[in-house]
């Protein structure tokens, strides 16, 4: 019999390298439900590491998708892929992303980004296996904080209607929600009772307690044409008393000081919590009454929202993540095609700002603008573009260095590459003209048009795919006004969906968006704008 509890320990072990290594975080979350794992995978599961794709195995299904390095390190020590593999977490081309994903990760059932959704994912599985008729069980792991969201209850609901007897959810209670405890945050409680009320059969246990997991999950299904649940009473941070103690320490990343000591007690490290988001909870209400609605939200879950209200609705939408800001957490973290859509909604404002002084600015034009509007943050910012007397307009670029051999477009942060650019070929005797499209929608056409007449070409840059964003809105208005560009070239995603995990700097690298890659493409341009004024001139003097 495998020895649970050691096994535990090399979880936590495993993880603290990983996201210490990374400079990742949610160990907290990996923590508190590493005791599980180590039960499920040890005594629990029928899975065959030498088979992970065994037909007959057991599905387990990680819907709390902060904690994948957990899943990962619990995977590598049951021999599904080798430890050494674990090293690469967080890593520029690793396949190991921050938020779990099954793409090339033997043992992994499903990629989990945006929460609440790996109880529709394991319902819709195990009535699958209902009607081909198969003896697996479906185990899926999700965390409180997920019982607030609707996605869950539907799958609840839609379990217990179709007895699907052979699903069972985990609840990882440690009553810990991101930044707050779960009870102020929406109360959960009577918690069981309201999965009782839903049909389901419902126990709980010490989810640290190995031998009380253990016999609670060799009894499943708990009533035969019920699903299955466990609320599993956690401490998130489960290991380090100095840090479960103290809710402000689960928040602190790379202490490199007391590292070793970490390691001694399974320590928890996590990223540094920014003070000022403690209040945004607060803000927002205060604003609701005014008539101010603002929305917070990871740029690459905005399609999840009701678009529908945002067409209809005096709504001011931060994103935030745009790009590939969270570029190791996985492709499912990759917002890469927000702009696109946004742009298809009526009456509705882009921003995408390049830094600071921008967003600052931008922030309060949208404040006193009628109308739904999206201010799309990156986590990056370009250098201080900023001059002295200088007025921000929504709807108009903003000239950061003149030229004439060639016009860069860029919106968001991704202007630094293209400054970097710039200044390189500058030296080479190329001459750019650099614009902030800041504002994608409405956009600034007059600017663009004077572009394509007063230098060599337009080339738009964009850390987001091309179809649709931004090179797609200046092609689509200038050729709109009958204007021609000698030169056109558009800079972004092109090959489909990014498939890479890694830092922004490096998937900038890998799909052609950096600076260098900038520079050769104008480069391969400003030859060809020569070739042609020769031919004009030449045909001129006839």
């Amino acid at each position: 019999m495998i020895d649970t509890k050691s096994l535990a320990r090399r979880v936590r072990i495993q993880c603290l390298r990983m996201t210490n290594r990374g400079g990742s975080s949610h160990v907290g979350a990996a923590f508190s439900c590493a005791d599980m794992l180590a039960v499920l995978y040890g005594r629990v599961l029928r899975v065959d590491p030498k088979r992970p794709d065994w037909p007959s195995r057991d599905r387990f299904i990680l819907s709390k998708g902060h904690a994948g390095c957990a899943v990962y390190a619990v995977l590598a020590e049951r021999g599904f892929f080798p430890v050494e593999k674990l090293l690469t977490h967080h890593q520029d081309g690793s396949d190991l992303c921050g938020h779990i994903s099954h793409r090339g990760i033997p043992g992994v059932e499903v990629s989990t980004g945006s929460l609440g959704h790996g109880l529709s994912i394991g319902a819709g599985r195990a009535y699958a296996g209902k009607l081909e008729g198969a003896a697996h069980r479906v185990v899926v792991l999700l965390s409180d904080g997920e019982c607030d969201e609707g996605s869950t209850w539907e799958a609840v609901l839609f379990a217990a209607h179709h007895k699907l007897d052979s699903l069972v959810a985990i609840v990882d209670y440690n009553k810990i929600q991101s930044l707050a405890p779960v009870a102020e945050t929406l109360a959960l409680e009577p918690f069981a009772e309201k999965w009782r009320s839903f049909g389901w059969a419902v126990r709980e246990a010490d989810g640290h307690d190995h031998e009380a997991l253990a016999e609670a999950l060799s009894a499943i299904p708990f009533a035969e044409g019920k699903p299955s649940c466990l609320i599993a009473h956690t401490v998130k941070g489960k290991g380090v008393s100095f840090i479960v103690a103290n809710l402000q320490r689960l928040f602190e990343l790379r202490v490199e000081s007391g590292l070793s000591t970490c390691f001694r007690r399974r320590g928890l490290i996590l990223f540094k919590l920014k003070q000022r988001r403690c209040h945004f909870g607060r803000v927002v209400p205060k604003l609701h009454v005014v008539r101010i609605r603002i929305w917070n939200i990871l740029a690459n879950f905005i399609f999840g929202i009701g678009l529908i209200q945002v067409r209809t609705r005096y709504v001011k939408i931060v994103s935030i993540g745009a790009g590939f800001s969270y570029g190791a957490l996985g492709v499912s973290h990759h917002a890469t095609e927000d702009i696109s859509i946004l742009r298809a909604l009526p009456n509705i404002t882009v921003v995408s700002p390049c830094d600071l002084w921008e967003v600052a600015e931008a922030a309060r034009a949208l404040v006193e603008r009628p109308g739904p509007a999206v201010l799309r943050l990156d986590k990056s910012s370009a250098r201080p573009t900023v001059q002295p007397g200088e007025q921000f307009e929504l709807g108009r670029a903003r000239t950061i260095r003149d030229g004439f051999d060639m016009t860069l477009v860029a919106t968001g942060s991704i202007l630094e590459e293209v400054f970097q650019a710039a200044e390189v070929l500058d030296a080479e005797g190329i001459s750019c003209r650099v614009l902030s499209m800041h504002t994608v929608k409405p956009l600034d056409v007059d600017s663009l048009e004077r572009a394509a007449k007063e230098t060599g070409g337009i080339i738009t840059v964009e850390e987001h795919t091309v179809e649709g964003g931004l090179g797609g809105a200046v092609a689509e208005n200038l050729l709109e006004r009958g204007v021609h560009p000698r030169c056109f070239l558009r800079i972004g995603l092109r090959s489909g969906f990014s498939s890479t995990v890694g830092a922004q700097v490096y998937l900038r690298k890998v799909y052609r968006m950096d600076a260098r890659s900038i520079a050769e493409a104008v480069r391969a341009r400003v030859p060809r704008i020569a070739s042609y004024e020769a031919m004009v001139g030449a045909l001129a003097g006839r």
